[in-house]
């Protein structure tokens, strides 16, 4: 009897079909469940600091210190809400504008941003 149905073509592609979504609800409950597992045991809730100045940004974290020189920043971009700094084409400092404790701050982030990357790779919504 099995063999006469996986002969037939159709019910063969469904037995396919079906053994693939089975494969592919496992796979998304694993590495869904390994991610929050990831998340909860990392730092990624400790607090940031990042400092600017004439060498570039360095964010300070309880895991350790990382330095992004001016001259490897690939490029500076904004959106509605925030401001990226890529240090590579997937890889970026974002700073959220609603973080900036005041106006002036922002201010003072953005005349880094001029002075210090080439007008080239800056591209502001101004």
């Amino acid at each position: 009897m099995l063999m006469r149905i996986l002969n037939q073509p159709v019910l063969l592609a469904l037995a396919a079909i079906a053994g693939a979504v089975v494969i592919y609800i496992g796979m998304y409950f694993y590495v869904s469940k390994r991610a929050n597992k990831i998340y909860r045991l990392s730092n990624v809730s400790s607090q940031l600091v990042l400092t600017m100045d004439e060498k570039g940004i360095v964010q300070n974290s309880d895991s350790g210190e990382f330095e992004l020189l001016w001259e490897d920043v690939q490029r500076v971009a904004e959106n509605k809400t925030c401001y990226f700094v890529f240090m590579s084409k997937h890889k970026a400092f974002y700073f959220p504008k609603r973080n900036f404790a005041s106006n002036d701050d922002e201010k003072t982030f953005i005349e880094y941003i001029v002075e210090y990357v080439s007008p080239m790779k800056i591209k502001f919504k101004r």
